[in-house]
């Protein structure tokens, strides 16, 4: 009877409310994510890069800016890639400063590197608060960049975003973080 009475006790937190034992699976997904993350940095930029953005088997998360084509993450593979980390309050100067640098470096095999725009939001773009304005914004932004950015910023998982602002520290000024071959 003790026994019964202490694995009662045990189960009861799920037994009562099976909602509360989703978030926490979630939480717990999100938390083996984020340390996945940090132990990574360590390895290959393409690994990085697969845990960065998230791609499944059949998508291409990316659009090139040349083309504004959809591409998958081995464009990237063997390369330098700078990663431009910003909300949409990024001013256009800055874009045009970097699309600049790009255009720069094109013809310069030493200096050649890829830049690809990772987009953090305050509202979830899966959300019906990611209205008509937000998209609007998003796509007038990856129009004008020369680069890759990710075809759509719920393509970042939460365990992406907390990283990006615990580690790298990303509020809301635009960060620049290099991925070395």
């Amino acid at each position: 009877m003790q026994m019964r009475k202490c694995i009662l006790k045990l189960i009861a937190p799920w037994c009562t409310c099976s909602i509360r034992f989703v978030p926490a699976t979630y939480e717990t997904r999100d938390l083996e994510a984020y340390r996945t993350l940090v132990r990574l940095f360590d390895m290959d930029n393409m690994i990085i890069l697969k845990h960065l953005i998230y791609a499944k088997d059949d998508i291409q998360p990316l659009v090139a800016g040349s083309t504004k084509s959809r591409a998958s993450l081995e464009v990237l593979r063997k390369k330098t890639v700078l990663l431009l980390i910003s909300d949409l309050d990024i001013a256009i100067e800055n874009i045009e400063l970097l699309n600049h640098m790009y255009k720069e470096s094109r013809p310069r095999p030493e200096y050649q590197f890829e830049i690809v725009w990772l987009l953090i939001v305050d509202v979830d773009p899966k959300s019906a608060a990611w209205d008509m304005t937000h998209q609007q914004k998003f796509e007038e932004l990856q129009s004008i960049m020369l680069w890759y950015t990710v075809h759509h910023p719920s393509i970042l998982v939460p365990a992406v975003i907390k990283y990006i602002r615990e580690v790298w520290r990303f509020s809301k000024r635009f960060i620049i973080v290099a991925l070395d071959l």
